[in-house]
């Protein structure tokens, strides 16, 4: 057992995304070449201020995670207070394969949050979409990701052989990817994750997410956290839900 609790891995995976999100929105639509124009070499090695000198600002990949998030936290609520559950959905055959992605992204928090090491997630969840007809995309993506981390010194032009992230697939591969190179330095895997030609903001934030809850909370840099848009509100979220249905029923009232 790691020893890290189940509150800090969700404020890791909330906050951790955020940030991800951040550092890769001031760069999300710039090529590298670009990037090493305007920030040197190593590209952005840290919060980009944005025109009007504000730093750390989330995009709406972070506000989706927070509708998400409350939604489930509502679920949750209505279940423990009225014994009322969701239904499942059918035609798993006919869902666009991004789905597959995000449900493999999905997979591979929960199992980390359950305290497997991201290598032993990221092929429970291989094994888990070869059951599933279509999976082939969403598979071939992340096996090459895994695959990546053994082929040399991490950088942008790896980081781009898998992709841009414009499509579910590329994003997770490229997340997965970064958070397995560096799997035990939380800034050099979100800066991997955010330097290059693609979809910064969105593989910066999952990378967060996967890495802020493999480790829990402490791995935030705190000069990020600092300058973090909506620090205080994306931590309640995190809380509420790490409550597991425990929340005051009056912070979320039907509506």
């Amino acid at each position: 057992m790691s020893g890290v609790t189940y509150r800090s891995r969700v404020r890791g995976c909330v906050l951790g995304g955020a940030i991800g999100d951040a550092l890769g929105g001031a760069i999300e639509f710039d090529s590298i070449g670009g990037v090493r124009s305007h920030h040197g070499g190593a590209g952005v090695t840290g919060m980009v201020a944005d025109a009007g000198g504000r730093e750390g600002l989330i995009t709406d990949d972070t506000q989706m995670t927070l509708f998400t998030l409350e939604g489930l936290i509502r679920a949750g609520l209505r279940e423990a207070t009225r014994g009322v559950r969701g239904h499942a959905v059918g035609g798993a055959v006919r869902v666009p394969t991004g789905y597959y992605a995000a449900g493999a992204f999905a997979a591979i928090v929960h199992q980390v949050a359950d305290d497997l090491t991201l290598y032993e997630a990221v092929h429970e969840t291989l094994r888990l979409l070869d059951s599933y007809p279509g999976h082939e995309e969403t598979s071939v993506a992340l096996r090459a990701a895994d695959e990546l981390v053994g082929k040399g010194e991490p950088s942008p032009e790896r980081v781009e052989s898998l992709g841009g992230g414009w499509v579910a697939e590329e994003a997770l591969a490229i997340a997965v990817y970064c958070a397995l190179a560096y799997e035990k330095d939380f800034p050099a895997a979100l800066l991997l994750a955010v330097n290059h030609s693609g979809d910064s903001d969105s593989t910066g934030s999952m990378a967060g997410n996967l890495l802020g809850a493999v480790h829990g909370e402490d791995v935030l840099p705190e000069s990020w956290l600092d300058v973090l848009e909506g620090r205080g509100t994306i931590a309640e979220l995190a809380d509420d839900f790490a409550g597991r249905g425990r929340t005051d029923p009056a912070k979320y009232p039907p509506g």
